[in-house]
């Protein structure tokens, strides 16, 4: 072949291959492979949901848990953060019947996993949403579990941003636990000075997962010490621990009861079974105490007979 000709032919192939970037294809890692539609798929249009449900009436002062089991996913929604409270409609208006009680989101991880929440009709979450007054969905209104989604800059999706999950949802009540019994109390860190920091031994890690499994309410009760309100990053509502994963773990911020400038000791109950779903397999709980918290005290609790 001649120069000429070969020439020609390398300008057509770069021509074609410019042309199939621009175009892209479902495997282009900028955009992520998506899932089709079909049965148990929903769509989160702008990271959003609302499921409705009907199984169960929300009435204050009562104790709910809401399951999301995600099987499937495209892999862009993979690394949000899913938070969501429970609301009821009449018409088009919207009223909140519970913040978190658990105020971080969860992390979307790769692959089946179960995220759950606990709500208390009534609670309200450091937040700028007022909670119903009586936090009871009266008759005629339509509840929801209304979900939202932030990427990993913990900001919403823009609005045309559209991911599809495949997965199921459930909502239940649970009887409210008025007693807690000690089962082991902790043996705390301190890496990096830091009081309370490190990980949990694995004698105790036995101990915590054969507690669960026996009793699946299980609590870790966490006593903090933040030693000045609203210095160093420790604000009224801020994370001031991280319990769990070291990167995603469940954090633990400071109440809205605090005072600024003065110091605060503070318990906060942390369910065994969501902390444990923070973690690879065979891993160990963090404790990640920062913003210049402490962590004094860690008791493993499990529901009185």
């Amino acid at each position: 072949m001649k120069k000429n000709g070969r020439l020609a032919l390398l300008a057509l192939a770069l021509v074609l291959a410019a042309g199939f970037a621009v175009i892209g294809c479902p495997s282009d890692p900028d955009e992520g492979n998506k899932i089709e539609d079909g049965e148990d798929v929903m769509t989160f249009a702008g990271g959003k949901y609302q499921y409705e449900f009907d199984n169960v009436k929300i009435e204050e002062g009562k104790e709910y848990e809401v399951i999301l089991s995600i099987t499937d996913c495209d892999t862009s929604f993979v690394g949000s953060y899913l938070g969501g409270k429970i609301i009821y409609k009449i018409g088009e208006a919207e009223s909140v019947l519970s913040g978190w009680l658990n105020s971080a989101p969860l992390e979307v991880a790769q692959g089946p996993k179960e995220y759950q929440w606990v709500f208390k009709a009534g609670d309200k979450n450091s937040d700028s949403q007022n909670i119903a007054s009586p936090a009871t969905t009266p008759d005629g209104a339509t509840q929801y579990f209304s979900l939202t989604a932030q990427n990993a800059e913990w900001s919403e999706y823009p609005a045309g941003t559209d991911f599809n999950v495949k997965g199921k949802f459930e909502v239940k009540s649970r009887e409210s636990i008025s007693e807690w019994v000690q089962v082991l109390e902790l043996t705390l860190g301190n890496e990096d000075s830091t009081a309370g920091k490190g990980a949990i031994s694995d004698a105790q890690m036995t101990t915590i997962r054969s507690t669960v499994e026996a009793e699946p309410r299980s609590i870790i009760r966490f006593t903090v010490h933040v030693p000045n309100v609203g210095a160093g990053g420790a604000s009224i509502g801020y994370g001031v621990c991280g319990v769990g994963d070291w990167s995603t773990g469940i954090s633990i911020a400071v109440p809205s009861d605090a005072v600024n400038g003065q110091s605060i000791t503070f318990t906060k109950d942390l369910e065994v079974s969501a902390i444990l779903a923070t973690l690879q397999p065979g891993y160990q709980i963090a404790i990640n105490p920062y913003n210049t918290a402490t962590v004094t005290k860690a008791v493993l609790m499990k529901p009185g007979k």
